[in-house]
């Protein structure tokens, strides 16, 4: 069995409330989370406190399932790349897993994907660069590098949802 597909397994197992030696989030965290300066501890906490206010089980009106608020294709995406597979959307629900699918979002979709799309993004501040994950979570990574990065341009939801992340951080 591959690698990967061990790695799909063991997120189902989560589902079903089985035990295995090393969750697999925990891989994930440790491989995502080596670029501190963007998506840290503090970070994924403003985007969950914004998103559902820790509650595992909450559900948009638009779809969108668990603490980190993931909407289905982003979920159908992200989790082919991480565990080789679609993993059941209702997997959306284990905190565990929705917390991996949102890292891995955030640190390996976004951020690059910002990183190469806006100029300069190689010298923002760990602030901004946030701001700009936060509003790609928000609003969209293609939404963000059409204004330029430019907040004053974003719709105001996006703007209101930065600000609180803002407010969250302390500034």
């Amino acid at each position: 069995m591959t690698k990967m597909r061990t790695l799909g397994l063991m997120a189902l197992l989560a589902l079903s409330g089985a035990v295995y030696a090393e969750p697999f989030h925990v891989k994930v965290i440790k491989q995502c989370m080596a670029n501190k300066e963007t998506v840290n501890e503090a970070h994924l906490a403003r985007i969950k406190n914004i998103e559902s206010n820790g509650n595992p089980r909450a559900q948009s009106k638009v779809g969108a399932r668990g603490l980190y608020q993931i909407m289905p294709a982003t979920w159908a995406e992200e989790t082919r790349k991480m565990y080789g597979q679609e993993l059941p959307f209702d997997l959306a629900f284990n905190p565990n897993i929705n917390r991996e699918v949102a890292i891995h979002y955030m640190d390996k979709t976004i951020n690059p994907y910002l990183a190469r799309h806006l100029k300069g993004w190689d010298n923002l501040s760990s602030e901004k660069k946030q701001d700009l994950i936060a509003a790609g979570y928000n609003g969209g990574m293609g939404m963000v590098v059409r204004v330029k990065g430019d907040f004053s341009k974003m719709p105001k939801e996006t703007r209101d949802y930065v600000e609180k992340n803002r407010r969250l951080r302390g500034n």
